[in-house]
């Protein structure tokens, strides 16, 4: 028993901080290509890793229709949810945006109270609060004339709707599936064709090379994702929710220490960043607990 909890623990908490490192490259990457371009690799990365997973492991293959229909749409949000998060690490950095990302069980919670008229206990909404007024916090920015707002937030706060709707759909796929592992790749799949017929369609001719200076950067984040999710899941698979979800839902505190490590010159971490960060990780553990 106390080998499963000290597993559980670790693996949720490897899974926070391969997240937390897939952000940290992909920036890396991003100085020497594009948004694009760092899609169409990563999730190419996921979907390579995730197959080599599912030739090993050989899980059930069967899969309803209704089922699979909803794992392409949840390829399809997830798709949208990476590539807000992405432009958001390309303008504002990782250290701001995956803190913002890591806020998504609060649209989830504000969609629950809007359209099904759920009502949560009251210390949950002190947690959404503490993560809004987090986010709030990540958003300034500070001047010559002060501190003023970003802009470019809304590129990850756009990722979190999207993270959140996705996270929702991806709920109702998963219900009855005999492996999750068999859904979560039919839409990683998803995700990547979709990112490369849009990349192919709309890049100009001459500038349809998928493949430049940022693809190993941009591989080696797509390989750190993949590994996040096999960690979470086997975390899930052998430990309960409430334990799991607040220790991988903690990655934007590793965000803070590896972009202070490897971004030095590109990003700089302030205090009210560190404060922000905080405030949304406290703010989402509250949130996840009740």
């Amino acid at each position: 028993m106390m080998e499963t909890r000290v597993a559980v623990v670790g693996l949720s908490l490897l899974a926070a901080f391969l997240l937390a490192g897939t952000g940290i490259v992909t920036k890396l990457g991003l100085k020497r290509s594009d948004v694009q371009r760092s899609v169409v690799v990563c999730f190419g990365a996921n979907v390579l890793v995730l197959s080599v997973t599912l030739l090993l492991t050989r899980p059930p293959l069967a899969l309803a229709p209704t089922s699979a229909g909803l794992f392409v749409l949840d390829g399809a949000l997830g798709l949208f949810a990476v590539s807000l998060l992405f432009v958001g690490v390309d303008r504002v950095g990782p250290a701001i945006s995956y803190p913002i990302k890591s806020a998504s069980p609060i649209a989830a919670l504000v969609f629950a109270a809007l359209f099904l008229r759920e009502v949560a206990a009251p210390i949950v909404y002190v947690g959404a609060v503490l993560a809004v007024a987090g986010v709030v916090l990540l958003s300034a920015q500070r001047t010559a004339g002060g501190v003023r707002w970003q802009p470019a937030v809304l590129f990850p706060v756009g990722g979190a709707l999207f993270f959140a709707a996705d996270n929702v759909v991806r709920k109702a796929a998963l219900h009855g599936v005999p492996s999750p592992l068999v859904g979560v790749t039919i839409a990683i799949a998803t995700s990547f064709l979709l990112a490369l017929v849009t990349h192919l369609v709309l890049s100009p001719p001459g500038k349809r090379r998928v493949l430049d200076a940022g693809t190993p950067y941009f591989a080696a984040a797509g390989a750190l994702q993949a590994a996040a999710l096999l960690a979470v899941y086997a975390a899930l698979s052998m430990g309960m929710v409430a334990v799991v979800v607040p220790l991988y839902t903690s990655s934007p505190l590793f965000v803070l220490p590896l972009s202070a490590l490897f971004l030095r010159g590109v990003e700089r971490v302030t205090p009210r960043i560190v404060l922000g960060a905080v405030a949304v990780v406290v703010g989402v553990v509250l949130v996840a607990l009740y």
